[in-house]
């Protein structure tokens, strides 16, 4: 276990490294969601709850309204997807508390959940109407939603896709340029089931 005295420089040292490893757990939940690892279809909760509701609404409302099997199993995938998402988080949390002192490990998970609860809520908005958001009144935000709509352009090929990091003014996709995720968008005319508030965007490799 990594000790340290707690002190005004430390704690600043430690935030220093807390918001970068935030943003890597961002990008690579994110990214683990579109897997299929050891044969196992990680991907599959959120396809299925995620991206068929928002790229194909009509073929997700059929799937729902089909009988009670269906809306059961479209429950249980939700409730599968929400699940892999507390399960990282909690690990990479026990992970902090068996690797460093309680006042680090306290910091680092206060800033991961933060970090996870702002870009939750950026991805909510980036499926907003820009009528029905407040932030789209700020140029960051309309090119978070530029790069968002490449997400979902380019996950056709589902392990395949980019853009896997949600940006902030501070953080832009540095995980996605680091990894090489990052894929640029420019005007164009919307792809086919564009979701609310992501009807523009294209695809420049």
């Amino acid at each position: 276990m990594v000790h340290a005295e707690f002190s005004t420089f430390t704690f600043l040292l430690v935030l220093t490294m807390a918001y970068p490893a935030a943003l890597f757990f961002s990008w690579a939940l994110h990214f683990i969601q579109h897997q299929k690892i050891l044969d196992v279809p990680l991907y599959f909760p959120h396809w299925r709850d995620h991206h068929l509701q928002t790229d194909d609404p009509d073929e997700w409302r059929k799937r729902l309204t089909s009988g009670p099997r269906t809306s059961h199993t479209e429950f249980w995938v939700s409730i599968a997807g929400h699940g892999l998402w507390f399960l990282l988080s909690f690990g990479v949390v026990l992970l902090y508390f068996v690797m460093f002192t309680p006042w680090i490990a306290t910091t680092l998970s206060a800033v991961l959940l933060a970090t996870g609860a702002w870009h939750w809520y950026l991805h909510q908005m980036s499926h907003r109407a820009s009528g029905d958001c407040w932030l789209a009144r700020f140029q960051w935000f309309e090119r978070e939603r530029d790069f968002h709509r490449i997400h979902h352009l380019t996950s056709s090929d589902f392990s395949n896709a980019r853009n896997f990091a949600f940006g902030d003014p501070f953080s832009k996709h540095v995980m996605d340029y680091l990894f090489g995720t990052l894929v640029e968008a420019t005007g164009a005319p919307p792809h086919h089931g564009a979701p609310t508030g992501l009807g523009r965007g294209a695809v420049q490799r």
